[in-house]
């Protein structure tokens, strides 16, 4: 009996942390109810959920699809939220932005995604003394987000080409400066 509860369980588990795709709104404002500056002092802002979802072929590449929420708990963090930029070589991939949303008081307001975003050429590399024109930032713009705001960002990341023909390459940061609720 006592095995039957824990494969139940485990199955239970199971399907909900690998097979659900998404959460609902109201699931996501449950997550931010919980996600205070009471509970978290220290932070600016949480990162509620984000589902990342990486398919790659035998060639080497690849498509990327990042689904994620965060509340900002502060001035600071809804200051920070208001400009994301997404670093890519496009030589090598791109960048679609299929969701920009903000979420405030239970209602979903869509934000212009062409209007709000523009890409330039990443100008870091310069203090290195290296030049690489494809190097760019995409800079994703969320105007009139405010303390309190959840903001949602899908993004989808396509591989082009490999760096290594044959081999797929990337790399995903699991390390946040801020409290990670649901990371899939």
């Amino acid at each position: 009996m006592q095995k039957m509860k824990k494969f139940i369980f485990c199955s239970i588990m199971f399907l909900f942390f690998f097979v659900a795709d998404a959460l609902s709104i109201k699931e996501i404002e449950k997550l931010s109810a919980a996600a205070t500056l009471k509970k978290y002092p220290d932070a600016q802002s949480i990162l509620l959920y984000d589902n990342q979802q990486i398919t790659f072929e035998t060639d080497g590449t690849a498509n990327d699809i990042d689904d994620m929420y965060q509340k900002a708990l502060t001035d600071k963090g809804a200051q920070n939220l208001r400009s994301i930029p997404l670093h890519f070589n496009e030589f090598y991939e791109k960048y679609h932005i299929e969701a920009l949303e903000i979420i405030r008081n239970g209602k979903v307001n869509p934000i212009d995604i062409k209007a709000n975003t523009k890409i330039s050429v990443d100008e870091s590399q310069m203090q290195a003394n290296i030049y690489d024109p494809h190097d760019k930032i995409l800079f994703v713009n969320v105007p009139n987000f405010m303390k309190g705001d959840i903001l949602h960002l899908k993004v989808r990341r396509q591989t082009l080409r490999p760096r290594m023909k044959g081999f797929f390459t990337d790399i995903t940061v699991l390390q946040s400066d801020d409290p990670i609720l649901y990371y899939k």
